[in-house]
This record gives structure tokens, C-alpha cells and sequence, in this order.
């Protein structure tokens, strides 16, 4: 997340935690698909730095559309992380308006701090 602070990038992490908080990857399984999904987020994790209260989440960004995912426990994901996708950009022009407004900049110079934070779904 070029551009923004560890608070920032803090904060979208855990916003996306509020999204869904039931963690569905937790329950007990020993299937060797299960032990490498499970790997693989916690990679995902420590590479980033944070540790997600869902850890489904994880694998929901990792869908591109097409991936022939289309459920993660009960949650449906038909466009594969394009819905999460929208999530995170929302997330992001609400840190980006907070950081004007905060900034004390006039009215009008908001969209100018909204452009550095492209959308991508």
C-alpha cells in the first residue's frame, strides 16, 4: 500500500476485519488441502504483518475473478475478490477524505487526495 502510513494501512486491515468476523477457516480438520490453505494464510499474514480475526478474508482477496471459488464458508463470492475489492476502495477514500479533513485543506482538494488512491476492481 505505496503511499500511506502504517496507521493507515493498519486501520484498512482492521476495517476489513469488521466486514465479517466469523472465522470460518478455524474449525478442526486435518485434510491436506486444509493444512495448505491454512499455511498459506498464515503466510500471507506474517508477510504483511497482521493477523486477521477472519482468516477467510485472506483467501477471498487471494480469488481472482474466474478462479472457480465461488464460496467460503457460508459468504458467496461470485466475482472472486472483486467485491472485496470494492470494500478496500471505499476503506481507502475514507482514509484519504480523513486525511484532508484533517489537513485542513479547502473543499475541492479532497478529490485531488482521492486520485492517488486508483480504484482496482
Amino acid at each position: 500500500m505505496a503511499g500511506f502510513g502504517p496507521g493507515v494501512t493498519s486501520l484498512l486491515f482492521q476495517l476489513l476485519d469488521i466486514v465479517n468476523v466469523k472465522d470460518k477457516l478455524s474449525g478442526p480438520s486435518d485434510t491436506m488441502a486444509s493444512v495448505i490453505l491454512k499455511n498459506t494464510i498464515l503466510g500471507v499474514q506474517s508477510t504483511i504483518g497482521y493477523k486477521f480475526k477472519d482468516s477467510s478474508i485472506v483467501w477471498e482477496a487471494m480469488q481472482a475473478a474466474g478462479s472457480g471459488v465461488f464460496l467460503i464458508g457460508d459468504r458467496r463470492i461470485p466475482d472472486g475478490n472483486k467485491r472485496l475489492a470494492v470494500v478496500g476502495d471505499t476503506i481507502l477514500k475514507l482514509a484519504l477524505v480523513e486525511e484532508w479533513y484533517n489537513g485542513g485543506e479547502p473543499r475541492g482538494n479532497e478529490t485531488r487526495s482521492g486520485q492517488r488512491g486508483r480504484g482496482n476492481h
